[in-house]
């Protein structure tokens, strides 16, 4: 069987007592990904730049010191890491330099930035444009991927207490989601179209909307309809969102899908636009159940290879 490469998996410089082994220190996550079948493993980490800001640090500089953090990592380990840069994306040209840095000097795979951070979107700021740029004439991938301050900010707006780890298990991945849809509907793909763009945890609640934005935009906005038309801004495009993505090079880790959104994500855009991930350097216990719900979902022996191993080694640039 070819080993699994998990596109979702994090590497802390430091991390707080409570947290499990894996996601601090290295040798600890690569056993537990052994264990589970996993020969390679995609690491970043993506509460870098958000617990900088938080502290009142310089984000660009937090992005620095960990890049060189996870190129020395992966430089010890290249049989089985493969790092991936991190990059505070609203400092315009300064995160293009970034991000180039990690990639030409530091020899990583890809770099990694937060949909949305202190009132910023990725997909809506034009300051994080030359990051989009630089990255398509680098040929390396973006990883979108959230922090966790958003579903505290919603909470605060509407009076709600995230009781039950409501915001980890509901709200997490919120402003992935509301990304992604900002990356279908508006103009960036097809400004950027040979960016290559990784939406971590299957862009949280997306697919389970995929139906309702198709009908939308295929039965009500394009044929005038008056109530979604008066609620439209932004530009106009005659491309339908999901037919942008597929058209575009967007891709998917399945970390904490269910078979139900994979099979939406599968339907709608494709079985080679799935990279398996675990998220589970900081949940170990969840590793078994995903990967559950892939080797039970009866794909075919291509799509299931594609997903568990070919994908990313091709969106990567690794061999075999």
């Amino acid at each position: 069987m070819t080993p699994l490469i998990d596109a979702h998996t994090h590497l802390s410089l430091s991390a707080p007592e409570f947290y499990p082994e894996p996601m601090h220190k290295i040798d600890s996550m690569l056993r537990l990904q052994r264990e589970h079948g996993i020969g390679r493993s995609v690491i970043y980490s993506p509460m870098v730049i958000s617990h900088a800001l938080k502290g009142g640090r310089d984000p660009l500089a937090a992005a620095r010191q960990y890049n060189e953090h996870i190129s020395r990592t992966q430089e010890q380990h290249p049989e089985e890491v493969v790092g991936v840069g991190i990059v505070y994306p609203f400092a315009e040209d300064e995160s293009a330099r970034e991000a180039e840095r990690a990639v030409r000097e530091l020899g990583l795979n890809g770099v990694m930035a937060n949909p949305y951070l202190q009132g910023d979107w990725l997909d809506q700021d034009p300051r994080a444009e030359p990051l989009f740029q630089a990255l398509e004439q680098l040929g390396a991938p973006l990883i979108v991927h959230p922090e966790e301050q958003m579903e505290k900010v919603v909470a605060e707006a509407v009076g709600r207490r995230l009781l039950y780890d409501e915001g980890l298990v509901m709200w997490r991945t919120l402003a992935t989601t509301w990304a992604l849809y900002g990356f279908a509907a508006g103009p960036l793909l097809d400004r950027f179209p040979g960016l290559q763009v990784v939406f971590a945890h299957g862009a949280g609640m997306f697919w389970g909307k995929a139906t309702r934005i198709d009908m939308a935009f295929r039965e009500l906005i394009s044929r005038g309809d008056k109530i979604a038309r008066s609620q439209w801004e932004g530009e106009e495009s005659d491309t339908l969102p999901l037919d942008r993505l597929r058209k575009h090079h967007v891709y998917m880790d399945t970390a904490w899908m269910d078979a139900g959104a994979m099979r939406s994500a599968i339907q709608f855009l494709g079985a080679d636009r799935m990279l398996y991930g675990s998220d589970g350097s900081p949940h170990p216990n969840s590793i078994d159940y995903f990967q559950h719900q892939i080797e039970h979902m009866a794909l075919g022996e291509a799509d299931l290879h594609a997903i568990q191993h070919g994908n990313a080694a091709r969106l990567f640039g690794l061999n075999g």
